[in-house]
């Protein structure tokens, strides 16, 4: 469905997933919280709402943080959250085929080379 995606070209979609899948546990949380209120003693539901608010910020942290490019190091989750319109951002960032900041199109020639560090002379060699 988002083959295009820059996040899938650049295998971070798993972290997409991950932030949803916390995000829908908090909301699964609230709402049984919620419809259980008054058939619940009162410890369960604080602690459904405990697992809601550590789901929903440990979710949004994590894809703010890990969801970025691998060559500029943008933060596409965060660019998306703060400067896209508050009913557009998910499509924004689903959709975007390049990084917005560098260019980046996700192939591997885009990306940073790996840095060997036993290619690397050593102190030894230098001698």
């Amino acid at each position: 469905m988002f083959d295009k995606s820059i996040i899938n070209k650049t295998g971070q979609m798993w972290k997409f997933y991950l932030w949803f899948l916390a995000s829908l546990i908090g909301g699964i949380s609230i709402f049984a919280m919620v419809k259980l209120i008054d058939s619940l003693p009162m410890s369960y539901g604080i602690t459904l709402f405990l697992v809601a608010i550590v789901s929903e910020l440990a979710g949004m942290t994590f894809a703010i943080l890990a969801i970025r490019c691998p060559k500029c190091k943008m933060r596409w989750f965060w660019h998306a959250i703060r400067r896209e319109h508050f009913n557009g951002w998910l499509v924004w960032l689903l959709t975007q085929n390049e990084c917005p900041s560098c260019g980046n199109k996700g192939v591997s020639s885009d990306l940073p080379a790996p840095t060997d560090k036993s290619a690397s002379p050593s102190k030894e060699q230098h001698a």
